[in-house]
């Protein structure tokens, strides 16, 4: 994996600050809000120099960093320090990433410098209480939208799922435009509501089971 190549990033949820996921409604928004869109294990920087096309981000706390995770640098006024980088090494108060150019060290801020784990970069255009739609930034994506329903449902139902489709646009987060799926023409919501009482929807992601 090449130092600068940004394109694989990866979670699991032994990384310091990762969201976790348990048998509660909203956590697999709370999820995918950190690991898309958000970031997580945001920690304040308090020296950042640069030597030899590297950058030691130092964090006398401690940091919340693997080698090879992809990071999101904020707050320098010298723009070569500030984006997204791979983690080359790192020690218990310090890592290190790759940087072009030769900006001036150690670098300097008006706010303050912060690192975190660098989310997919994805967007959230429509939300509602435990429900997200997300999509794609990438131009080349067909801009489709991942639409999550992980709310409370009713009665009495304990284990934690969402119900889950691919749809092509909305109007809000209640209110599907266009091609759907999975899609049921004789029932276009089905894949929403409650078909009977031992049933909501069929399309779901479970992220915790009975009494887990």
């Amino acid at each position: 994996m090449r130092k600068t190549d940004l394109t694989v990033k990866y979670f699991n949820s032994g990384m310091t600050g990762a969201p976790q996921i348990s048998n509660n409604w909203d956590d697999l928004v709370t999820m995918l809000n950190a690991c898309l869109v958000n970031g997580f294990a945001l920690k304040a920087i308090d020296t950042l120099t640069f030597a030899e096309g590297v950058a030691i981000a130092t964090i006398t706390a401690g940091h919340a960093y693997q080698p090879h995770q992809v990071v999101l640098v904020a707050g320098a006024e010298q723009p070569e320090y500030n984006r997204s980088f791979r983690v080359l090494t790192t020690t218990m108060t310090a890592f290190t990433y790759a940087v072009a150019g030769t900006p001036v060290s150690p670098a300097t801020t008006t706010t303050s410098l912060s690192a975190k784990v660098a989310p997919l970069g994805w967007e959230k255009p429509f939300a509602g209480t435990s429900k997200a739609a997300y999509r794609s930034k990438n131009p080349q994506s067909p801009q489709n939208i991942l639409l999550i329903d992980n709310s409370l449902k009713t009665p009495n139902y304990t284990a934690g799922w969402a119900n889950v489709g691919i749809v092509e646009n909305l109007s809000d987060i209640g209110t599907i435009v266009g091609a759907q799926a999975p899609y049921d023409p004789n029932n276009p919501p089905q894949n929403w509501k409650q078909v009977t009482a031992n049933q909501w929807g069929w399309h779901k992601w479970y992220h915790a089971r009975g009494g887990q």
